[in-house]
């Protein structure tokens, strides 16, 4: 997937002064007008840099570009909503965030939007006159409309169509249930994976000091080891990882992938010296699936990208950052086409989650994932 490179310093930032003076009424040469403009530009983004529900409404949107670039399985992304519109329709129209031609050239709009449940079951909801002017714009273009959700708290992206939002007293809604039965993020690209725990970082260790003893009252305890590193690797249960192609896909779902870092092994020879200290990635032991199914869930692309995404732009638990650099296409090919299954070191199972057309959410649904 490629990038059409663009000059946003210098022609974006020309149509908005541009687009300033016109409101003001000034011309190109008014002396004082680009003071004027800069001043106003300061006093809308300080507004912006303290608004943190605006922040996280842009953020979620660079999030979805980056994630459906990055999964490089889509023929074209683009913003939809920017630039003046002009129409002569009666009714009122408003242009989705992003125009989207999928891999069998079917064009889709997408809304983007992030949500936070405080309580972990609560719906999230919309004007239906916001909904009816997304949908009303989708129509005249003749696409379908989506929307495009980032569940924060856990981690996880859908993309359900229009027409799965429920119609509740003027409102409508969608449940993180019904998101998740009929969500469509495979049509970007989107995959889940799976393995079997537990993936291992091991270092190995030569002790070149007993420990120290020291006391401290009555007690006694062992505390410095001097000691020098030999070897560090990734392990399955069948081994260590030396592809360079499988060591790249285990590094990626043990750093950003829902399983947890473990109980940490010592290993130690006869004297108490440390030869080797391992550090497990696993899941959640209470939510494993792997005794009755063979493997667990590491989790989707999109949701894996995602975690990937905030660590570059989160500082302290705070967003430091909206957009972030990244390659178009970049794990359009995280396990490639000639991946050899049978030999790998590195047990995986890959699914396309298909949306059920028939679901019918009732008050026993689940409300959560593990994100």
């Amino acid at each position: 997937m490629k990038r059409i490179p663009r000059d946003p310093l210098r022609f974006d930032t020309f149509a908005l002064l541009a687009h300033h003076l016109q409101q003001a009424k000034l011309p190109l040469n008014h002396r004082g007008a680009l003071r004027r403009f800069i001043d106003d530009v300061k006093a809308s983004a300080r507004t912006s840099l303290a608004s943190p529900t605006f922040l996280h409404g842009q953020r979620a949107e660079a999030l979805f570009e980056m994630v459906v670039a990055t999964l490089g399985q889509v023929k074209l992304l683009k913003r939809e909503d920017e630039g003046d519109v002009f129409h002569k329709f009666p009714h009122a129209i408003r242009p989705p965030d992003f125009r989207v031609i999928l891999a069998d050239d079917t064009q889709a709009l997408v809304e983007v939007k992030n949500y936070h449940q405080k309580e972990g079951s609560e719906p999230q909801t919309f004007r239906s006159d916001y909904v009816m002017e997304l949908a009303a714009y989708a129509r005249e273009m003749k696409c379908e409309l989506f929307f495009a959700t980032y569940w924060a708290r856990w981690n996880t992206w859908t993309l359900v169509r229009e027409h799965h939002l429920t119609r509740t007293d003027g409102r409508r809604s969608l449940s993180f249930p019904m998101a998740m039965a009929v969500n469509e993020m495979a049509l970007v690209g989107d995959l889940s994976i799976a393995s079997r725990a537990p993936l291992r970082f091991r270092f190995e260790t030569k002790p070149i000091s007993g420990p120290t003893l020291t006391r401290a009252g009555r007690h006694a305890s062992r505390q410095k080891q001097l000691l020098e590193f030999q070897s560090a690797g990734i392990y399955s249960e069948r081994g260590r990882i030396t592809d360079p192609v499988e060591l790249r896909i285990a590094v990626f779902l043990m750093f950003y992938g829902r399983w947890r870092e473990g109980a940490q092994r010592v290993e130690t020879n006869e004297h108490g010296g440390i030869t080797a200290v391992e550090i497990p990635i696993e899941p959640d032991p209470e939510s494993s699936m792997q005794g009755q199914q063979g493997f667990d869930i590491v989790g989707a692309l999109s949701g894996m990208l995602s975690r990937l995404y905030r660590e570059k732009t989160t500082k302290k638990g705070r967003i430091a950052g909206v957009r972030t650099d990244f390659e178009p296409g970049e794990y359009a090919n995280l396990i490639p086409p000639d991946f050899d299954w049978s030999r790998s070191m590195l047990p995986l199972w890959v699914f396309k989650m298909q949306p059920n057309a028939n679901f019918k959410e009732s008050s026993n649904s689940p409300s959560t994932i593990d994100g």
